[in-house]
């Protein structure tokens, strides 16, 4: 029997079960037969999704391209409960997507019994552009992911504390995910992935970046929060096309030189850290919008500020005992806060912030405030403490 006269009687056979399934539901309303047609509705109900799978299989044959079918329908008689299906674009679940006869897209969970030889299968769907999979008691990701040329989209979640060195052979990768592991550290290649724009490595253990990571010109979204990284290479300014920096959570205690290379950076966030001093060149940064330095250590802040797109600014809970007359020049400055530092003194040039809307200047040492200030203070904040005017 050929595949199209399979399914044609597949179904029949399902239309005339599901209408059985239904008389017999009627029947059971009478609960003096429940117990005897329930079982029997169970059973049909059994017989119905038997006869579906057998229809998505032969289905999913026709269109698949076979190495891929092969592949899939391999991974799914392994699978005790969830079976792998087609989805819809962007639907965040288990199951995959096709185009051209190809699988595309496969968003997969692999359980703490599943063999390293089961896992591997899905390294020859070649035509993959996007790969999501999250692996229990697995410390390294095989070599074999290197088959996936054409990957755009990478995410890995689980217990990672290694990545092979063929895994920078992935040179179309666009966007990497792997977060919520335990790696220590990057391949040495790893600024091989020259096309690489989006890279999240939160919740790790990463104590260094490789030296060439400065080589990844194409960044444009950076994420290492809650990692152990105490410095910067000095190749990473030289990513200049960063627009996104998620650093906090570190443990940083300096600054150094080379932020004004930064010429598109828009949202940097340092907190969380155990930064003591900042670089008169970090105050070059002329494109920030969002700058978050709140839980360091920082005693001052660049004399010079050149923040003119800066619109909000986050340093509460850090040692400042004075605020430069400069911060006055950052006219589009809408959120300033500075609580929680040892501040005596706040410039008249404040007053200069016109389109300031939030400002906190609770818990410092703040004894006396010129009456201009304190107007536009009063004005300006719901938190500022008392002070005499």
């Amino acid at each position: 029997m050929g595949e199209q006269d399979e399914l044609i009687e597949l179904s029949e056979r399902l239309k005339i079960l599901e209408n059985r399934k239904e008389d017999l539901r009627i029947k059971a309303k009478n609960k003096k037969y429940y117990s005897k047609l329930y079982r029997k509705i169970r059973y049909i109900e059994k017989k119905i999704n038997e006869i579906e799978e057998r229809i998505k299989i032969i289905k999913l044959k026709q269109i698949l391209k076979k190495e891929d079918f092969d592949i899939i329908n391999h991974l799914n008689e392994k699978r005790r409960y969830w079976k792998l299906e087609q989805k819809e674009e962007d639907q965040d679940k288990e199951g995959y997507v096709i185009s051209n006869n190809r699988i595309v897209e496969l968003e997969i969970k692999f359980d703490v019994n599943d063999t390293e030889e089961y896992k591997t299968l899905i390294f020859n769907l070649d035509a993959l552009e996007s790969l999501s999979i999250t692996i229990y008691r697995s410390e390294t990701i095989d070599k074999n992911i290197q088959k996936l040329k054409n990957l755009k989209i990478l995410k890995i979640s689980g217990n990672l504390k290694s990545l092979p060195e063929e895994f920078c052979e992935l040179e179309n990768l666009e966007e990497l995910e792997l977060q919520y592991n335990n790696l220590k550290k990057l391949p040495n290649k790893f600024w091989n992935l020259k096309n690489l724009r989006k890279l999240y490595l939160d919740n790790n253990q990463v104590e260094n970046l490789p030296e060439d990571f400065g080589k990844l010109i194409q960044l444009t979204e950076l994420s290492l929060e809650n990692n152990k990284l105490k410095f910067l290479p000095p190749s990473f300014y030289n990513l200049i096309n960063l627009k996104i920096i998620n650093l906090r959570r570190n443990q940083f205690q300096k600054l150094k030189v080379g932020w004004s290379n930064l010429i598109f950076l828009e949202k940097l966030d340092l907190s969380n850290n155990k930064i003591e001093c900042i670089t008169e060149d970090f105050g070059k940064l002329r494109n920030i919008e969002e700058l978050n330095l709140s839980y360091n250590q920082i005693n001052s802040l660049p004399l010079d500020l050149e923040f003119p797109r800066l619109k909000k600014l986050d340093c509460k809970k850090n040692r400042l005992n004075f605020i430069p007359k400069s911060i006055g020049d950052q006219k589009n400055l809408e959120t300033l806060d500075l609580s929680q530092n040892e501040i005596l003194n706040i410039p008249e040039t404040i007053i200069n912030l016109e389109l300031l809307k939030e400002l906190n200047l609770s818990d410092n040492k703040i004894n006396y405030l010129p009456e201009k200030i304190g107007e536009l203070i009063h004005q300006k904040t719901k938190s500022i403490g008392k002070f005499p005017v």
